[in-house]
Parts: C-alpha cells; structure tokens; sequence
C-alpha cells in the first residue's frame, strides 16, 4: 500500500509539472513580447543586430560640423543634439534601414544617447588623433600613426603594417609652390570630382607608382593659400581611396569654406 502511495504522489508531481511548463508555454504563445522601437511607423526596418558595448565598438566623429544624433533612426527623426568632430561614441546597436545603416550610440560621459547615420563622411570605425597647424587647418589622422607636423606634415603607418600607408599635406601661397603628383614616377589612372574639402568642391587624382603601390592627390587654391593633400598607399592589386576620403572629410580649412 505505500508503495502504491508513493507511486501515485510521483504520478502526480509528474502531471503538475507538465501542467506549469504547457501554461508557461501557452502565455508565451498568447502573450508575445512586444518591442517599442525608436523609428517611425513608415520606416521599414530590414535588419537589427545587437553589439556588445565594448571599448572597441565605437565610432569617432569625422567631420568638423559634428554629427546630429537624431531621437530615431530616421533622417527626419527628432535631432537631440550636435557631437562635436574626434568625440568617441560607444555603439549598442546597429539597425539596417532601407538603404541605410543607423548606430545607436552613447557618448562617453553617458549624457547624449541616440541616433547617427552610419556614413564614412561623417563617423569612422577606428580611434582617430587631432593635427593641428596654426592660422591654416586641422585634420583627423588614425591614433596608431606616426605625426612629423610642419609643413608638410606628414602621417604614417606603422613600419612593416598591412596598411602601408601615408598621408601629406602640405600648403603654400601659390599653386606653383607645391611638389607635382606624382611625388614618385607613375601614371595617371583616373580622376574623381565631386570631393568636398570644408565646403569647396575638389577632385581626386589616382596614379598606379612603378614601384609598386598607388599614390591619391587633391590640390586646390582657396582664398589665400594652395593645399596638397597626398595619400600613398603600399603595393595591392586594386587602389582603394576610402580612407583617404573619410580622412578629407575631417579636414578643417576655414580659408576654403564658401564665402571665405
């Protein structure tokens, strides 16, 4: 008789947790979480990846007009506020929207929490260093570069780096006073317009070096001196210009600016 006892009080523990996990599993099916998202009902969101906040998933501003950081991931969505260009933001999530690609971001004094549109004109994946030359311009430069300043100045990878990298800028009064390009022999591959340089329209010039490699040039007078911006690159089978350009884009050369 109590063996029949116990097996009955087991049969009925057995029940009574099946019981508890099928209506646990049936308010998860009746009552689904919902999600309150920061974009407008006619934005449709395609992709949503969440990234861990780590010291190394940030972005740093590029451009010297800052960046807005919007209430949503949306281009007319709420501006909260203006982060100034070099401020790091640490990124929770990143949200794939139509065409485009939103961060969702905190400053590093956790005061300003938002939205900024993942553009290479206006943010950068990769710690970036200040320049500085007095009464001419500032540009940002990536931290892990070696910076001679002067004029020119000049930025450098690390020795013996995949990058294999250069960046010289140098200025003068006159166009005439700058070195040509290619500042090693080459051959012209194309030009590129449409760049910007703190509001003045530029173009790109590319050469292919006989030594191997490939050397990007933008030269251009504003209102009173003339400015060489040249990009060397190490030897690859295809030029790439995409750092050079996000590094234009944080140039700041207030003699260039429109109505200067």
């Amino acid at each position: 008789m109590v063996c029949h006892s116990r097996t009955r009080v087991r049969r009925i523990i057995r029940l009574a947790l099946l019981g508890l996990g099928l209506g646990a599993l049936a308010g998860c099916t009746l009552n689904p979480t919902t999600s309150n998202t920061a974009s407008a009902p006619r934005v449709q969101v395609t992709q949503v990846t969440k990234t861990p906040n780590t010291p190394s998933n940030a972005v740093w501003v590029l451009t010297p007009i800052g960046v807005n950081v919007r209430a949503g991931p949306d281009i007319t969505s709420a501006k909260l506020t203006v982060i100034a260009q070099d401020a790091r933001l640490d990124i929770s999530e990143t949200r794939k929207v139509g065409a485009e690609t939103w961060l969702h971001v905190k400053s590093q004094s956790g005061q300003v929490e938002g939205w900024v549109l993942d553009s290479p004109e206006t943010v950068i994946h990769r710690e970036m260093a200040q320049h500085v030359e007095q009464n001419a311009y500032s540009n940002l430069f990536p931290a892990e570069w070696q910076l001679n300043s002067g004029n020119p100045a000049t930025m450098t990878a690390p020795a013996g780096g995949a990058e294999q990298a250069s960046l010289l800028i140098q200025t003068a009064p006159d166009p005439n006073q700058l070195p040509a390009t290619p500042t090693h022999p080459g051959q012209e591959l194309r030009q590129e317009a449409n760049l910007d340089l703190y509001g003045k329209s530029v173009f790109l010039t590319i050469y292919k070096l006989n030594s191997g490699g490939y050397e990007f040039s933008v030269r251009t007078k504003c209102k009173t001196l003339a400015y060489l911006l040249d990009y060397q690159q190490g030897a690859r089978t295809q030029p790439d210009a995409s750092l050079f350009k996000s590094l234009l884009s944080s140039a700041y050369a207030p003699d260039c600016a429109p109505g200067a």
